[in-house]
C-alpha cells in the first residue's frame, strides 16, 4: 500500500501498512502491535538479511525524539542478561528513529502475573510461589544494580516495565525516562514542615507528572521524585519503586490502597507522608499471608527517608537470599523456629547418615524412657 508523499503520518499513529512501506528500506518487515506506551510503541516484525524477530520500538505521537533517542542509546550500553539487548538503531524514511530489541516470546509483565494471582487463577499460584516471586525481584536487582553502577537511574520502575519469561528469564524495560547521574549522593531527609509546605506548592501547578515537575508512574514513585526533586533522585529511588513492587507482588495490594485519594495531589500527599500497611496484614485464601521475614523488608524499602532504605540494590538482593536461605534476622519467635529448621536442615544435607542416626537413636531412648516410667507409674 502506497502513502500519498504529501503529510505523510508519523510512525506513532501509522497503520502497520504503512508502516511496512517505511521500512522496507530497513529490511524489517512488520507483523503486528505487540504493546505501545507514552512514548513509543513496540512492534514484532522480521529482520529480512539476519532471517530472525524483533521487536520494533517506534517513536508514538508527539513525543520527544531526542528522549526516544536517550532510551535507545542507555539501553544499548546496559550489556546486563535482565536488560533486553537492542540491535540496531535507525531512521525511517520519513526521518523518524527507531530502533530493534531481542524479542522476548510468550513473556508476562509482572502487572499481568500480579492480575492472574488477585483472580485466584491455580496455575499461577503453583508457578509463582513467594520463593518464586522473591527470585523475580532478585533479578530486578541485578539489573538495577548494574545500571546504578554506571550511573543509570531508571524512574519508571513498576509492574508492567518487569517481563518474566516461560524459561525463567527476567527483563527490566522502558528505560524511556532514565537519568544519567555522576556521584549522587543520598539526599537529607526535610523536616515534616518542608514536605507539608512543598506539596501546598505542588497543589497549585498542573504539570506534577510531566517533564519538568515529576517523571515516571506516580503509584510506584518515591517521596523525592513525586515532589519533582530531580536533583534529589538516585539508585535510592529506584530502589523505593521496587519495594513497592516488591509489596504488590507478594500481598497482592498495592501499598497504598487503603488511601482514599479523589485527585493526584492526595495521593503525593500519602506518597509523602502515609506510612504502608505491614505486607504481612493482608491475607488471602488462596495466597497465605506475607512472610514475615518479606514484609519487614518492605518496610524498610518503603520509608519516607531515604537514609532509611537499602543502601543498594545488592544490599537488597542479598537481604532476599538470607530469607530463601532460612537465615534472615529473627524478629520473633516464629522466625527464630524458621531458622532453627532452616539451619537443622542444612546440618542433614552434611551430615545425611550421622545425623538421622542420631536423631532415631535419641527418639528410641526417648520412647525407651517414658514406657520405663509408665511401667514404674503403673507398679
Amino acid at each position: 500500500m502506497s502513502r500519498p508523499a504529501q503529510d505523510p503520518p508519523s510512525l506513532g499513529g501509522a497503520p502497520i501498512e504503512d508502516l511496512c512501506d517505511d521500512l522496507v528500506a530497513q529490511k524489517l518487515q512488520i507483523d503486528a502491535e505487540l504493546g505501545r506506551g507514552g512514548m513509543g510503541r513496540v512492534l514484532r516484525a522480521k529482520d529480512v538479511d539476519l532471517n530472525r524477530d524483533v521487536a520494533l520500538k517506534v517513536l508514538a505521537g508527539q513525543s520527544d525524539p531526542s528522549r526516544f533517542m536517550a532510551e535507545a542509546q542507555i539501553t544499548g550500553q546496559l550489556d546486563h542478561p535482565n536488560v533486553i539487548p537492542v540491535h540496531e538503531f535507525g531512521v525511517s524514511a520519513t526521518g523518524e528513529p527507531f530502533f530493534t530489541m531481542k524479542l522476548v516470546r510468550g513473556h508476562k509483565s509482572l502487572r499481568e502475573v500480579i492480575e492472574l494471582l488477585r483472580a485466584g487463577d491455580p496455575a499461577a499460584h503453583a508457578e509463582f510461589s513467594f520463593e518464586r516471586r522473591a527470585q523475580i525481584v532478585q533479578r530486578v536487582c541485578d539489573a538495577l544494580e548494574y545500571a546504578h553502577k554506571r550511573g543509570v537511574i531508571h524512574r519508571d520502575v513498576k509492574p508492567d516495565n518487569v517481563l518474566v519469561g516461560p524459561h525463567g528469564e527476567v527483563y527490566v524495560v522502558d528505560w524511556g525516562v532514565a537519568k544519567v547521574v555522576e556521584g549522587a549522593a543520598a539526599p537529607k531527609d526535610e523536616p515534616r514542615g518542608d514536605v507539608e509546605q512543598a506539596v501546598q506548592t505542588l497543589g497549585t501547578r498542573s504539570d506534577v507528572t510531566r517533564d519538568g515537575a515529576s517523571v515516571g508512574t506516580l503509584l510506584y514513585m518515591p517521596p523525592e521524585q513525586a515532589l519533582g526533586k530531580r536533583e534529589q533522585v538516585g539508585p535510592w529511588s529506584d530502589l523505593y519503586s521496587l519495594t513497592a513492587v516488591l509489596y504488590e507482588l507478594l500481598s497482592l495490594h498495592h501499598y497504598l490502597e487503603d488511601v482514599e485519594a479523589e485527585t493526584p495531589f492526595d495521593l503525593l500527599y500519602a506518597i509523602v507522608s502515609h506510612p504502608p500497611k505491614l505486607a504481612e496484614r493482608h491475607y488471602d485464601r488462596r495466597n497465605g499471608r506475607v512472610p514475615r521475614s518479606l514484609s519487614n523488608l518492605c518496610k524498610r524499602g518503603l520509608s519516607k527517608r531515604p537514609s532509611e532504605r537499602w543502601g543498594s540494590a545488592a544490599e537488597l538482593r542479598e537481604a532476599i537470599q538470607g530469607w530463601l536461605e532460612g537465615r534472615a534476622p529473627v524478629v520473633c519467635p516464629g522466625t527464630l523456629l524458621q531458622r532453627i529448621l532452616a539451619q537443622g536442615i542444612k546440618a542433614i544435607d552434611r551430615f545425611p547418615v550421622l545425623l538421622p542416626l542420631l536423631a532415631v537413636i535419641g527418639l528410641a531412648v526417648f520412647v525407651s524412657l517414658q514406657i520405663t516410667l509408665l511401667w514404674r507409674a503403673l507398679r
